[in-house]
This record gives C-alpha cells, structure tokens and sequence, in this order.
C-alpha cells in the first residue's frame, strides 16, 4: 500500500513537472515572438520539440524557441506523417 501510495506521489509529481515545461516553452515563446498569435501549442511525441499551432500554419520548435522548424514530421515505425495528423487534431501525446 505504501509503495502505491508513493508510485501515485511520484507521478503526480512528473505530471506537474511536464505541465511546467510545456507553460514555460510556451512562455518563452510568447516572450520571443510577441506578435505570433497561438491557436495551439502541445508537446510532440519528440521529447524537448513543441508543436505551434498560428492561423493554419503548423511549426516546432524547441524548449528555449531558438530554433523553429517548419515541415512535417514522420514516424517511420507507423508510417504515420504526425504534422497531417496534427492538422485533424488527431497529435498523439509524448511519449518517452
């Protein structure tokens, strides 16, 4: 019981963590580009690349916004081209 208990802490943790991550990308982000106006703006399966959602426009960047990276991303394990899926709102989680 006590191992679950602190299994439940831990990732309750983890989570909050992720979420902090995510709100300070986005953040920066916002900070750098103060005029790009956000529909969107969600972890990738990519661990560290953020996806930006701006009008229909659908761009990456990572954690500091430093780099932006348009184009699509493709996973060669499900043959599934993510950014089209993104499109239909169909963007998977990250997955570590």
């Amino acid at each position: 019981m006590k191992c679950a208990i602190a299994l439940l802490i831990l990732l309750t943790r983890l989570s909050a963590q992720a979420d902090t991550v995510l709100e300070q990308a986005k953040a920066t982000f916002k900070n750098r580009y103060p005029n790009t106006r956000i529909s969107r703006f969600e972890k990738t399966p990519i661990a560290g690349l953020f996806q930006i959602q701006a009008s229909t426009n659908l761009y990456y960047t990572d954690q500091s916004a430093r780099y932006l990276i348009f184009g699509a991303i493709f996973d060669t394990e499900t043959a599934t081209d993510l950014t089209a899926a993104a499109k239909t709102g169909e963007f998977p989680n990250e997955t570590e």
